[in-house]
């Protein structure tokens, strides 16, 4: 079933909001590591951003496979 152009955006507009945030997490990641403060705030990030990378690879797996792996989706 082919996705309207709604949906195709939709899922874009949230990957972008997504990028965005783990990029901010990853810089307060390396501020706070580096600075060595905050080291509650440093612990959870890391784990918060472990579970985004996990959903991030889980939500692009498809694309994953056919551009990393070069398995081609079935017809």
């Amino acid at each position: 079933m082919a996705k309207t152009k709604e949906e195709k955006m939709g899922k874009i507009a949230g990957m972008r909001i997504i990028a965005i945030i783990l990029f901010v997490m990853l810089a307060t990641q390396v501020t706070t590591g580096l600075a060595g403060i905050a080291f509650d705030l440093h612990y959870w990030l890391g784990i918060a951003i472990g579970v985004a990378v996990i959903t991030h690879l889980a939500v692009n797996w498809g694309w994953i496979k056919t551009n990393i792996f070069g398995i081609k989706p079935k017809a």
